[in-house]
């Protein structure tokens, strides 16, 4: 999930996701649908990647770009990402063509993680974003961890600006699950 705070908005905080499996919110896969589980509305305007009744993913696609740019002026100014144990970051996999998409969205038919149908925010858009929380939580991305302290070539994280890391996993390679 990302936060953007509008500069001609008052100060009012508006929230979209950096990826969404494309499932209805009620599905124990949806991110967003996680989040209102929990009894977190979200304050001012949400924006959900994928919306319930989205049945052509390039026209949510269309759809999400067009009010990003009018929400949030094409930018983000905190982004809160996980690390997938594979390196991925949103749905943004090493490797994997969406990372050369150029607008404001892409979708992924084919995510080597299940779901494999999903949108994320693209690396353009998590490039220029000034600040970028990254979680790390578990044993089983110590790994990835390592690779991306080490920036190694092709993870998303070697292109963000500034990334913040949060981990439970210590320098001995213990971690608190």
């Amino acid at each position: 999930m990302s936060s953007r705070t509008c500069r001609k908005g008052h100060g009012r905080v508006h929230l979209t996701w950096v990826d969404e499996r494309c499932v209805p919110a009620g599905s124990e896969d949806s991110n967003r649908g996680a989040f209102l589980r929990l009894g977190l509305p979200p304050p001012g305007a949400a924006l959900p990647l994928w919306a319930d009744d989205d049945a052509d993913p390039a026209r949510a696609v269309e759809r999400f770009e067009r009010e990003f740019m009018r929400t949030f002026a094409g930018a983000l100014d905190v982004a809160l990402l996980g690390l997938g144990e594979d390196g991925h970051v949103a749905s943004l996999f090493p490797g994997h063509p969406a990372l050369q998409a150029a607008g404001a969205a892409v979708f992924v038919a084919d995510s080597p993680k299940p779901p494999a149908r999903r949108m994320s925010l693209t690396l353009p858009v998590l490039r220029k974003t000034p600040l970028a929380v990254m979680m790390a939580a578990g044993a089983g991305k110590r790994a990835a961890l390592r690779r991306v302290t080490r920036r190694e070539a092709g993870l998303p994280t070697t292109a963000l600006a500034y990334l913040v890391i949060a981990t439970d996993i210590d320098s001995e390679g213990e971690s608190d699950e």
